[in-house]
């Protein structure tokens, strides 16, 4: 196998029982770097996901593990509409057709890996926000309360603001909306002390 130095490598599992499709595909995938297993049924599938870690699985068995990492499924329907059905039955990213298209695979790929990425990212700060202790108190206004989980939010995932935006379900126009709210409002309170001490001088 060809593996390609770098964090673009990625460890693929194909669940398919069709030899041919199988075979091309790893070939494929081999050939840009990725790692490569294949599991002709869906028993095989199940151990491979424990023993292999894959990040991606391109599958045409339906996945029903919660735990399982985003799957691209190549369901064995001819029709759109009972593949929309398996892949909503299943724990599917996408679903794609038969023969499955080389610069198709190689932008779901890409968009399932960043998808993995941002569910582990995800589950970090959930697992980091559990044990810390944000600054909430009874009594807090819900713009405060907003504001800490916010901060937090950006704080737990690097302050990477795109990120941090969808793991709030806010648009990064929202979120950069209301950092520059939070901007000016620290501005105001800075300079609110300064005007107050003018003022009391001006009387005296």
């Amino acid at each position: 196998m060809i593996q390609r130095a770098g964090d673009d490598a990625m460890r693929v599992l194909i669940a398919d029982n069709d030899f041919n499709h199988n075979t091309r595909i790893a070939e494929v995938l081999e050939a840009w770097g990725h790692v490569v297993q294949i599991a002709p049924d869906a028993n095989e599938a199940i151990r491979q996901q424990e023993a292999f870690s894959p990040d991606v699985i391109l599958s045409s068995f339906p996945l029903t593990r919660a735990d399982v990492p985003p799957a691209i499924l190549v369901p064995p329907h001819e029709s759109v509409e009972q593949a929309a059905e398996a892949l909503a039955e299943s724990n599917g990213f996408w679903f794609v057709r038969k023969p499955v298209s080389v610069e198709v695979l190689r932008v779901l790929l890409d968009r399932a890996s960043e998808y993995g990425r941002l569910l582990a990212e995800n589950a970090r700060f959930r697992a980091g926000a559990a044990q810390q202790s944000l600054p909430i108190r009874v009594g807090m206004k819900l713009k405060e309360g907003e504001r800490v989980l916010l901060e937090a939010t950006l704080a737990n995932l690097g302050n990477n603001k795109t990120h941090a935006a969808r793991a709030l379900g806010i648009s990064t126009k929202t979120l950069h909306m209301k950092l520059r709210q939070y901007r000016e409002q620290d501005a105001r309170s800075n300079e609110a002390p300064s005007e107050e001490k003018t003022l009391q001088d001006t009387v005296r």
